[in-house]
């Protein structure tokens, strides 16, 4: 990177300030609110200090704070609107504007380094990880509450199919940030089911989930869309395969701990979404969730923890992040949904047989 540039911040700042007013319009601000107001004011108060334009290096760190206050201010957002079982009368709005925030950090990184940043490298794997997990997760949460609804489904079928088809491609995203590490690659590691993982580009229980994840919502768009035309989409099935399970890719690997937490409130914390609503993912008596995997989750706005795995290159294709749009008749739910599914049921069976994850929906939704 060079410093010899001068870039803008004002997107950056015109971002912030959109997030100040919306932090003021709530009237008496809640805690979490006031944490992220004053997060986002001291970022704000830092970038017009500047008279002038940043170097690259300034731009990338100023892109990076301003992305952490995109997740800590969403995080809140979503939890409210999980807790209100997304109200049929604006619950599908409401989870639209919330991806449309998560959506901007891209953009805004575009808009101050230029069309052709790398945003991987701009924002860092572990921050795109979180911005599409984050998406797909929403997704995710409200396609599960709606399905628990058969009328509320049949009411909502449109919304229900895009979301769901948005969902997968946001975690098929997530899951194609980085690429796998092989066993040569300086792992360094005392067990062999930690090396296993990191060859599969799994680095976290959060990988492991968004596999869970997509393959249920696949399950449920087959479903609702029995007469899908597979032929048409085995060329684009073929495509996002290859790019689903190019996972994720660390460097060395010195301490491997993940200090996951021993119950499953935290791990929710760490998704937004609490594994115990779905009922498909984990056993109740898990108290662990392979220690040995890269990932533990710092804070309730999903870090997912790849610090000792920073420093190798990321998915070659992955540098442009941007989601595709998947049409309905080129969207094989079928075929993408048993390639999630039968992963997820390699992985808990093989590496993290020992670690208490459920398998068992997932082998029933094979079946059928």
């Amino acid at each position: 990177m060079s410093d010899k540039l001068s870039f803008s911040i004002q997107p950056i700042v015109h971002e912030l300030n959109l997030i100040l007013k919306e932090c003021d319009s709530l009237g008496q601000l809640p805690a979490e609110v006031v944490v992220v107001r004053v997060q986002c004011s001291t970022l704000l108060n830092a970038l017009q200090s500047f008279t002038t334009n940043v170097s690259e290096k300034e731009a990338i760190n100023a892109l990076r704070q301003y992305a952490k206050v995109v997740l800590d201010m969403t995080y809140i957002k979503e939890n409210q609107l999980v807790e209100e079982e997304f109200p049929v009368h604006d619950g599908y709005e409401r989870m639209q504007r919330i991806l449309d925030m998560l959506k901007q950090p891209e953009q805004v990184v575009h808009q101050v380094l230029g069309p052709t940043a790398c945003v991987i490298e701009s924002l860092d794997a572990e921050m795109i990880e979180c911005l599409y997990w984050r998406k797909g997760a929403l997704c995710y949460m409200y396609c599960h509450t709606v399905w628990t609804n058969k009328s509320r489904v049949e009411k909502t079928k449109p919304q229900l199919i895009k979301c769901l088809e948005e969902g997968v491609a946001e975690l098929q995203s997530m899951l194609a940030v980085r690429n796998p590490v092989a066993s040569g690659d300086d792992v360094v590691s005392n067990s062999r089911e930690t090396v296993k993982l990191l060859a599969q580009g799994i680095f976290s229980d959060t990988h492991v989930l968004a596999l869970m994840y997509a393959g249920e919502m696949c399950y449920w768009h087959r479903q609702l869309i029995p007469s899908t035309n597979q032929s048409k989409s085995s060329k684009t099935t073929s495509n996002q395969s290859d790019a689903s399970f190019n996972i994720t890719q660390p460097s060395s690997q010195s301490n491997s701990s993940t200090g996951t937490t021993s119950n499953q409130s935290d791990a929710g914390k760490a998704q937004t979404i609490s594994p115990s609503d779905v009922s498909t993912v984990k056993t109740s008596n898990q108290s662990e969730t392979s220690t040995d995997v890269i990932g533990s989750h710092k804070d309730s706005a999903c870090h997912i923890d790849q610090s000792e795995t920073r420093n190798k290159t990321h998915s070659t294709a992955s540098c442009s992040t941007q989601t595709s749009d998947i049409e309905s008749d080129t969207f094989d739910s079928q075929a993408l949904g048993m390639q999630f599914l039968q992963r997820y049921v390699e992985i808990v069976k093989g590496p993290l047989r020992a670690t208490g994850w459920d398998y068992s929906k997932a082998e029933d939704m094979i079946k059928n």
